[in-house]
């Protein structure tokens, strides 16, 4: 059981595993605890509630002077405490051992890519191309030794499926708990890895089954993880390239766990193009990645820095909630086109819901209705800014226009340009049936206001 000191530090932790990270804050805290592991002091401990410097010294075979360096490391660190010459772990400490693989994982992890960020931080602040050639901690994901076997081959996918794998298992708590899994029976997860995203879904929801689409060699790997676990037989693996195979079809919910960031931009909008056309009528997309790192005023952890460098490929969630937007309204868009209908509408929405059954109802209760003979549009990086206006006494002669604005409506740039696409297929429309328009520029000559 937790001491109240214990519980009163992690209340500001949604989730209990983030407290391992408190043991990782520093370069010495990290490397020091990750001796300690290595060494099996902290295994030491576990087993004898009386250790003594002294004692540890000659179990663990250390030099006296480097083990009271140690020591004193991992006690400024809250990992020991000494009573009156006797060493044990701290609450804190034994605690957080609830979560080792976690606690393990990211010391391995975090002091591995430190090496890159000490060796290439210029390059990974001017250069990423170069930083990503460089950095040994990308040689990992070794993605081109997935298609087919070898020793080699497995045991370097094995490793790194490890991370990814363990990373899951915790991060999927957060996923579990803002979204609710109840409403889906199959789910296909793209990229899935081992499978240990859906199986912890599968835990939970024992009416769901899934199926995981990756490379050969890692559906391999991923049926030996989930062979012994309970959920297995509802959780089958498919072997394939998501960038160039087809997508297997008839799921109500697709799933990119901590996979889109791999990739370009281009890329990544292929995957979701891919995967909303391979959903059931009615189904759900549902992204689940990193966002973009920000650091603010708070001092940077050092368990951050395998994160940190990946920080160019975490997208804001805008952009996948815009793309999502754009693949939604393309489909409504020719749906729209093949019914011959005269009224073309652009579709703004988070796209959860895709297929052939989604219906939009428009919803005017707190609409107004403003005539404008004025506009002007601006532009901005994350903006399109529209004005509209009157002008109520318009002489070609005079050499000041007033305009009286009515509104503003800003945009993103998505759906700006789905706009633009739509707006001509209407002005196409009308000018089939009314004849052409012939728009010729007006006074004031700024380009900007029409």
């Amino acid at each position: 059981m937790a001491s109240g000191n214990h519980q009163r530090k992690n209340q500001g932790k949604e989730f209990d595993y983030l407290c391992v990270d408190d043991f990782i804050k520093n370069l010495f805290d990290a490397r020091a605890l990750a001796t300690a592991f290595e060494i099996r002091l902290i295994d030491s401990l576990l087993q004898d509630k009386h250790a003594t410097v002294d004692s540890l010294t000659v179990q663990l075979g250390m030099d006296s002077r480097g083990m009271r360096l140690l020591l004193d490391l991992l006690l400024a660190n809250r990992v020991v405490e000494n009573k009156n010459g006797d060493l044990s772990l701290t609450e804190e400490f034994a605690h957080a051992l609830q979560f080792r693989e976690l606690l393990e994982l990211k010391l391995i992890m975090t002091n591995f890519a430190a090496h890159d960020l000490l060796d290439y931080f210029s390059e990974l602040v001017s250069r990423p191309e170069q930083f990503v050639n460089k950095a040994r901690f990308f040689k990992l994901f070794s993605y081109n030794r997935c298609f087919d076997y070898s020793q080699e081959n497995y045991e370097l996918t094995k490793r790194w499926m490890r991370i990814t794998t363990v990373l899951t298992k915790y991060e999927a708590q957060a996923c579990i708990k803002y979204h609710d899994f109840s409403r889906y029976r199959r789910i296909l997860d793209i990229g899935g890895n081992s499978g240990e995203f859906v199986r912890q879904i599968c835990k939970i929801y024992p009416r769901v089954s899934a199926t995981v689409f990756d490379l050969p060699l890692v559906c391999d790997i991923g049926l030996e993880h989930i062979r012994s676990e309970s959920e297995a037989d509802r959780i089958t693996f498919i072997k394939g390239n998501a960038l160039t195979d087809p997508l297997p079809e008839g799921f109500d919910l697709i799933t990119f766990k901590s996979m889109l960031h791999d990739w370009p931009e281009r890329e990544a909008k292929k995957f979701m193009e891919k995967a909303i056309h391979s959903l059931a009528s009615g189904g759900t997309l549902l992204i689940f990645e990193r966002g973009p790192i920000e650091i603010g005023e708070t001092p940077f952890p050092y368990s951050m820095i395998p994160f940190l460098v990946f920080f160019h490929s975490f997208r804001s969630p805008v952009i996948y909630e815009e793309q999502l937007e754009m693949d939604h309204a393309t489909s409504y868009m020719a749906k729209d086109s093949k019914d011959n209908s005269s009224e073309k509408s652009g579709m703004s929405s988070s796209a959860a819901q895709v297929g052939d059954q989604v219906r939009i109802r428009w919803d005017g209760s707190n609409m107004r209705s403003a005539y404008a003979n004025v506009f002007n549009v601006t532009a901005a990086r994350e903006e399109v800014v529209l004005l509209f206006g009157m002008n109520q006494a318009f002489d070609a002669g005079q050499k000041e226009l007033k305009v009286q604005l009515s509104d503003r409506i800003v945009l993103s740039p998505f759906t700006a340009k789905r706009m633009l696409t739509v707006l001509n297929n209407v002005m196409k429309d009308y000018e089939s049936k009314y004849g052409p328009l012939d728009v010729q520029p007006s006074q004031p000559t700024d380009s900007s206001l029409q």
